[in-house]
């Protein structure tokens, strides 16, 4: 994984930028269908999820100020739809450290906001832009009840910061290279629990901390491009609370959430 966020990003920031022209401001609608995937590390085993997921959403980037046409602001909005197959599994009577495994699936809704800061370097078609940003994602998480599964609905928030480059070069006559790479920390991430069915109550849990990133690389031609890419989100172990009628504590693990895959942008 490593060796693949490297070498994504030396050809994302590495190269040289010849000149050419580019709209002062640019609008955008994306659609992308990349695969999911969730993984949450507990001792006893790995529950995970992957599937597909739809994304809908767009941007708006551009100068906003004459006197420092260099300067360019952003933002970002998608919303992401998906049922995805949900591995899993349960403690067995049987003994400590044997588990049982379960199938079932999980859907999801969420949206993502974003807005970045950034300054251009080079011709305004051609060049490099370091960017600082900021985001927050929600996104409702549902555990389908199946066979020995009780299902039941998570609601996560997050809060996280961008620190990154984009570049863009021409391609040939008529195309335009461009890629992004950033570094992602999480700042603050909360998590809701709702038993009422299991148990008859609701769990909130403060997940840990950790960095995430962000990596893309596409080509297009001003008005439709193809971009792949990769967005990364990270989470520690949360802290731990009493549940089940304080019987026992409870906590959500250490847990990778990875988005890859491939979008069409149009500009308008």
């Amino acid at each position: 994984m490593k060796h693949t966020i490297l070498i994504l990003a030396t050809i994302v920031v590495t190269g040289w930028f010849s000149p050419g022209e580019v709209r002062a401001i640019d609008y955008r609608l994306e659609v992308g269908l990349p695969t999911y995937q969730w993984k949450e590390h507990f001792s006893g085993g790995t529950p995970r999820e992957s599937g597909p997921l739809l994304t809908l959403g767009g941007y708006v980037s551009g100068f906003p100020w004459e006197s420092t046409p260099r300067v360019t602001l952003r933002g970002d909005v998608e919303m992401f739809l998906a049922r995805v197959p949900f591995s899993t599994f349960a403690q067995s009577l049987s003994g400590p450290g044997t588990v049982t495994p379960l199938d079932t699936h999980s859907d999801y809704l969420g949206f993502r906001y974003e807005g970045s800061l950034g300054r251009r370097f080079g011709s305004e078609a051609a060049g490099l832009e370091p960017f600082l940003g900021f985001g927050a994602r929600w996104w409702l998480r549902y555990i389908e009840t199946k066979d020995a599964v009780t299902g039941y609905p998570e609601f996560y928030q997050i809060l996280y910061g961008r620190v990154g480059v984009r570049a863009r070069r021409p391609f040939g006559a008529r195309f335009l290279l461009h890629g992004a790479v950033s570094i992602d920390p999480l700042l603050w991430a909360q998590e809701r629990i709702d038993w009422t069915d299991i148990s008859g109550e609701k769990l909130t849990v403060r997940n840990g901390k950790r960095p995430g990133w962000t990596i893309e690389l596409g080509v297009g031609d001003g008005s439709l491009d193809g971009t792949v890419f990769w967005r990364a989100t990270r989470f520690g172990e949360s802290d731990h609370v009493s549940c089940l009628g304080g019987t026992s504590r409870c906590f959500q693990p250490e847990s990778d959430q990875d988005i890859i895959g491939m979008k069409l942008g149009l500009a308008f």
